[in-house]
């Protein structure tokens, strides 16, 4: 028996063991073996840390800081055109060699892509944009009509490096942006030091502006655009097809002249991301809800700001509470979707101002937020919510197109069976249920017959936060 004449199930049993680089080669062997390996999407992801990181047994001698930066020798013709491919998914670091690695691929592979995703691998540490150049430039790559003529939509989930100016191609396919802007120190707090000279990069990039940097160093922070630096946008280019934006950045507190040249490059936005260290949770917020109020999804993630460093801040500042919730519903009224982490202060106003939009389909209202810092008192470590059962009840009762739901309830609720069944009954499109409770022990009273008894559910929790 050859090869080719192995049933479809057995040949996909030894390409679910093949690596990226291996099943373009087989994707090469005839039309059968490349219809399977395609229609199965085993070409639609290539991760490059799995497949170029040279294994931990190969690099005893190394230290595990230098052992993560060591990859396989790149050769020339490490990669094979596979005839077909039209759509790409590639998670790479923000690291010179990952980047170089993602923009061989595509010089080989470019010309039948259709869609390509970039994401970042979890937790990856991204270096400041001021270390790449052009050869790292992968975005030019993906834009480039000589490399992916075909292309008709490009998502960047990754915090790509900036390097030459985005060309009209990518204002035509680029649906998705993610930018960090943030200062790139370890401790992740930027309070003190805002790299402005970061932004200026981005608005330089993005075309069109013309900027005047007076500032007597280049990468020093400033707090006057009228005075150290000129923009004139008058002649601004924009991408008018992003309609989701995710940033990294401290502009939102208190740079709205960056927030209107923001909102002028990218004028369509209904999804918003947000990652920031901010000294008032409000500001912030204030500054989404009076600009961006087509938004359909948001999503907003401070660092923890705790501990001896910020003794001069006070905790309260940082709550997420009753009146954060009433400014987004009250302002977005368009709203979907409402994510959102932090120190987290609640009452049934929560609840009650939640209802007044019955559209939501995804809630999440998490204690947590992005590590940053260690927290010494112990008392911020847990939420403050005082949420009635009647007022849960009632909240499922104004939200049937409910399908996503991650809060904390707080001390005061113990979700018995009977609680939890009217709950999802006024919720016929639930299918993730994820409700955290403070140092109560739940697991006896939500037993395993009433979780198989909740068909509709996909994802069903109810104890303490893992987090």
């Amino acid at each position: 028996m050859f090869l080719n004449d192995f049933p479809t199930e057995i040949l996909n049993q030894i390409f679910t063991h093949l690596s990226f680089i291996d099943l373009s080669y087989c994707a090469n062997v005839c039309q059968r073996w490349n219809s399977i390996i395609i229609n199965y999407n085993y070409l639609s992801t290539f991760n490059i840390e799995q497949e170029m990181k040279i294994p931990h047994e190969e690099n005893q001698n190394a230290s595990s800081f230098h052992r993560k930066l060591i990859y396989r020798p790149v050769i020339s013709n490490l990669f094979t055109f596979v005839p077909n491919l039209k759509y790409l998914r590639i998670i790479v670091k923000k690291e010179t060699e990952e980047l170089k690695i993602a923009k061989q691929l595509l010089q080989v592979q470019g010309k039948t892509l259709e869609k390509i995703i970039v994401d970042s691998p979890p937790y990856s540490n991204d270096q400041p944009d001021g270390r790449f150049h052009d050869e790292t430039d992968l975005i030019h790559d993906l834009t480039d009509e000589l490399i992916t003529p075909n292309l008709r939509e490009l998502i960047l989930n990754a915090r790509l490096p900036i390097v030459s100016i985005w060309n009209e191609k990518s204002r035509q396919i680029i649906r998705k942006v993610t930018i960090d802007v943030g200062h790139q120190a370890p401790s992740n707090c930027w309070s003190c030091y805002y790299c402005f000279g970061n932004w200026l990069k981005v608005f330089k990039m993005c075309g069109g502006m013309v900027i005047t940097d007076n500032r007597a160093e280049e990468d020093a922070p400033f707090f006057s655009i009228s005075r150290d630096v000129q923009i004139d946008s008058t002649n601004i280019k924009s991408f008018p097809l992003v309609e989701y934006l995710s940033l990294r950045t401290n502009i939102f507190e208190n740079r709205k002249e960056f927030v209107d040249l923001l909102l002028k490059i990218f004028p369509n936005i209904k999804q918003f991301e947000l990652e920031t260290w901010t000294e008032e949770y409000s500001c912030s917020i204030d500054v989404i809800v009076d600009n961006l109020i087509n938004l359909e999804y948001l999503k907003v993630r401070v660092w923890w700001c705790c501990g001896y460093k910020y003794q001069q801040y006070s905790l309260e500042q940082l709550y997420i509470n009753d009146n954060i919730v009433y400014k987004i519903i009250s302002k977005l009224p368009k709203l979907l979707s409402i994510d959102l982490e932090g120190h987290l202060e609640f009452s049934d106003t929560c609840l009650e101002t939640l209802n007044n939009n019955k559209n939501l389909q995804n809630i999440i209202l998490k204690h947590g937020g992005i590590a940053g810092h260690k927290i010494n008192d112990k008392s911020y470590t847990q939420p403050i919510i005082h949420f009635s059962e009647n007022a849960l009840i009632e909240f499922a009762k104004n939200h049937p197109l409910l399908e996503q739901l991650e809060m904390n309830i707080g001390q005061s609720i113990v979700p018995t069976i009977e609680f939890l069944t009217k709950f999802i009954q006024h919720c016929p499109k639930l299918k993730i249920l994820k409700l955290y409770v403070i140092e109560k022990d739940v697991s006896l009273l939500v037993d395993d017959k009433f979780k198989t008894s909740c068909t509709q559910l996909e994802t069903f929790y109810v104890g303490k936060s893992k987090e």
